[in-house]
């Protein structure tokens, strides 16, 4: 207990006090309250503190205080105002109950409550939890999100074998990979056994943006999954199988979207392991194929095929913004002399396969001119592709072709390798082509990452894009 005056000075302490602060009565007495002061609380707390005492006589609550050593500690405060015959304030009685320990206990409770007591994680409890808020925050952004199931493989003979005490080793590496593998604000959870369950939050409000963003993640943990594990003295390697499903607000159920995931992660199961499945197969051949054109970041004739006006509309829009297009590999599969007229193209490119034989094959020689000579009379550039010797290029050069790449001029480099290849190709001027151009290709979409270069060498002006 600690009694002061109407200014708030101490004039009196019990024992407890001091065994509970630190401070004993010759230390305390004369001092304000502000002795204690931990700084978990602002002004405002006091102000509304004091606001509620001088109303109403007494004020009661859960306040941080601080120790003669430094500790900061809870503790439960009551103050109560003593007033004189006249109405007047003349002390305060403040009691002081240490929580310290009930504070702990309820964190424990809170724990086991909502944490899996082996890898920390949330357990089911929290994790319902957090699909209600992820539900709840899309409905109203319109965002989508993702639950993505994953399913250890094999896990039961790894416990047959080594033991359940390896076995627990290996869950604890399993939940520290995936954490690694999401974002600050997605859930990672484990149901119990070798299941855990990943929510990813906030994701693109176009379904196949989102799709595409929750497979990069999935491929993401199946890689850190499918690497080593170092338990106890034993290497291991073991794989994952996951199922994912998107869903925006609350349109389909928890317990429904748990079914759902459940389900396809044993599709991936059933499709040999270490995969993932999407709950709609629609979507999922709509990921791979993106997923296939932005590894390709190309527009491959077979997709001119199926409709060649709508195609050479948005060809002529991109145009106009200052895009160029060039017909990759002339002269094989599905090239064809029509899309010359329909198509906006700016350049041809001559195909490696006739390059590589053309000083010995007349028939590649005669294609390689015409394929030149045909781009000279519509008014597009060409380029050569897969020049390798300096007798190629003389001969393509003697052909009229202005342009080549390959081999012959350096291999494919990153981007800073190639930022000094190009300033000791501009400084040293030992080759007769005269400049660089450089192609950045940006990802189509944000489950890509990084840059691609590649480069040409080429008798025009330095161009970059």
């Amino acid at each position: 207990m600690m009694v002061t005056d109407a200014n708030c000075v101490i004039l009196q302490i019990n024992q407890a006090f001091t065994e509970s602060t630190g401070y004993s009565a010759e230390e305390a007495v004369g001092q304000t309250p502000r002795l204690l002061k931990s700084g978990h609380h602002d002004e405002a707390f006091y102000r509304e503190m004091w606001q509620t005492i001088n109303r109403t006589g007494g004020w009661r609550g859960e306040i941080w205080d601080r120790r003669k050593n430094g500790e900061s500690y809870p503790k439960w405060l009551v103050i109560s105002a003593v007033r004189g015959d006249d109405g007047a304030v003349t002390h305060y009685v403040g009691t002081h109950f240490d929580i310290t320990e009930r504070k702990k206990a309820e964190g424990r409770i809170q724990e086991l409550a909502y944490f899996d007591q082996l890898t920390g994680l949330p357990n089911r409890t929290l994790l319902l939890d957090r699909l209600n808020q992820a539900m709840t925050a899309s409905g109203r952004s319109g965002c989508h999100c993702a639950l993505l199931f994953i399913d250890l493989d094999d896990f039961k003979t790894l416990n047959d074998t080594l033991g359940h005490y390896m076995g627990d080793l290996l869950l604890k590496e399993v939940a520290k990979r995936l954490k690694k593998c999401v974002r600050e604000g997605d859930t990672v959870a484990r149901l119990g056994g070798d299941e855990f369950v990943v929510v990813l939050s906030n994701l693109d409000a176009t379904e196949l943006n989102a799709a595409a963003d929750t497979e990069a993640v999935a491929l993401k943990i199946l890689s850190a999954l499918s690497q080593s594990y170092g338990i106890g003295n034993v290497t291991y390697r073991s794989t994952a199988s996951i199922g994912a499903t998107l869903f925006i607000g609350s349109l389909v159920s928890i317990e429904d979207l748990m079914k759902e995931t459940d389900l396809c992660m044993y599709k991936a199961k059933a499709a040999g392991r270490n995969t993932f499945r999407f709950f709609d197969p629609a979507m999922e051949v709509a990921v791979k194929t993106r997923a296939a054109l932005e590894e390709d970041l190309e527009l491959t004739e077979s997709l001119l095929v199926h409709d060649v006006d709508e195609i050479a509309e948005k060809m002529f829009v991109l145009k106009a913004n200052g895009v160029r297009f060039s017909i990759d590999d002339f002269g094989t599969g599905y090239s064809s002399l029509s899309y010359l007229k329909r198509l906006p193209v700016d350049q041809l490119k001559i195909d490696r396969s006739f390059v590589r034989d053309i000083l010995d094959d007349p028939n590649d020689a005669a294609i390689a001119r015409t394929v030149v000579t045909l781009a000279g009379s519509l008014g597009m550039s060409v380029i050569a592709e897969g020049v390798e010797t300096a007798e190629q290029r003389d001969f393509l050069a003697g052909c009229g072709c202005p342009a080549y790449q390959g081999y012959f001029f350096s291999p494919p480099l990153p981007i800073d390798a190639f930022e000094e290849f190009a300033r000791s190709f501009f400084g040293q001027r030992r080759s007769p082509c005269k400049a660089v151009r450089v192609f950045r290709a940006r990802p189509l979409s944000r489950s890509l990452s990084g840059l691609s270069v590649r480069y040409e060498l080429t008798r025009k002006a330095l161009v970059s894009s």
